[in-house]
């Protein structure tokens, strides 16, 4: 009896259909390699990088690397937090 319940667990182990592993698909921007069709322009002022630091330091500033370089004043730091953090800054410049 003990055979038969160790040839019955190896069988269902050995045709068990193990899970698939799911990945999930990024949508990529497709390169524009034909001269006449223009990318789209968006100003400079619309950008905003985000630089992530040790300890939840968040440091961001909007527009050009140039102009962040040339401009200390620019560059500001700011944490997660959810009420005064790097969310608030992206709604504040969503909102404008």
């Amino acid at each position: 009896m003990v055979d038969l319940a160790f040839l019955l667990i190896t069988f269902f182990m050995f045709t068990t259909t193990l899970a698939k592993p799911k990945a999930m698909d990024i949508a990529m921007p497709a390169d524009i390699k034909d001269p006449n069709i223009k990318q789209p322009d968006f100003p400079a002022s619309k950008a905003m990088t985000v630089l992530l630091t040790k300890d939840n330091l968040v440091l961001y500033y909007f527009g050009k690397p140039e102009d962040a370089a040339a401009d200390p004043a620019a560059v500001v730091a700011t944490n997660f937090d959810p009420n005064k953090g790097v969310r608030k800054a992206i709604l504040e410049k969503k909102s404008r």
